[in-house]
């Protein structure tokens, strides 16, 4: 059996968060992708580059024990993060990350507690319109250029990947995206 090579810094899982959030958060310590970390951490010249059904929704489960050894996590805590156990149909999921709504105020929550920003796993929900802890819509279109989608998550404040608005909730403009902060 080949050594598998352990990651350094690995961020312990949020009960409420997708798998492949997490893996992105985790691959985000290192400014990389799931894949490179994935292909690093295996020793094999790629990892698998899975979409959101197959790394959420169906994960391969030799990935998950791969991805759990190199971080020192249980396997059953990165396997409950997949969407396999929610007994729902996959077309009931917003597949494409550019349609998924976020929370301000969950991810204003995220930075007043010291924790990386991350997506909750209900957001993937088609139904998911508004954030029931906070009752507010989420957002998924920026106010400033109008796109929608592929937020920027890590350490720094969340950003729309491509004009680099600020996601903000009560601490600025309440529920919109700020322009006061741009990140590069």
């Amino acid at each position: 059996m080949r050594q598998v090579r352990l990651l350094a810094v690995a961020p312990r899982p949020c009960d409420d968060e997708l798998l492949s959030c997490w893996h992105w958060r985790a691959a985000s310590h290192y400014s990389t992708s799931p894949p490179q970390v994935e292909s690093w951490i295996s020793g094999s010249p790629r990892g698998q580059n899975q979409d959101f059904f197959s790394r959420g929704l169906h994960p391969n489960q030799a990935a998950i024990r791969l991805w759990a050894r190199a971080c020192r996590i249980r396997e059953g805590d990165l396997d409950r993060l997949s969407l396999r156990g929610a007994r729902r149909p996959k077309t009931s999921f917003v597949s494409d990350p550019m349609d998924r709504g976020v929370c301000p105020l969950c991810l204003d929550e995220d930075a007043e507690e010291g924790r990386d920003h991350y997506c909750r796993r209900w957001w993937a929900g088609v139904e998911a319109v508004v954030c029931p802890r906070h009752g507010i819509g989420l957002e998924n279109n920026c106010a400033r250029c109008f796109r929608s989608g592929l937020f920027s998550f890590g350490r720094h404040p969340p950003a729309l990947s491509g004009c680099f608005a600020v996601i903000v909730g009560q601490s600025s403009r309440r529920g919109v995206f700020s322009d006061a902060i741009k990140l590069r």
